[in-house]
């Protein structure tokens, strides 16, 4: 899930409604554009 989604209360609808859990990830501060991550 990108940064533009980081609120707690968005992380808590998610849990609630459907049993998932998120993690935010941030780009980059160096990067302005598109930047594949890699899986853990």
């Amino acid at each position: 899930m990108d940064a533009g989604y980081r609120g707690e209360d968005f992380a808590h609808w998610i849990i609630d409604v459907f049993r998932w859990i998120v993690e935010v990830v941030f780009r980059p501060l160096e990067k302005k554009s598109f930047t594949l991550f890699p899986k853990p």
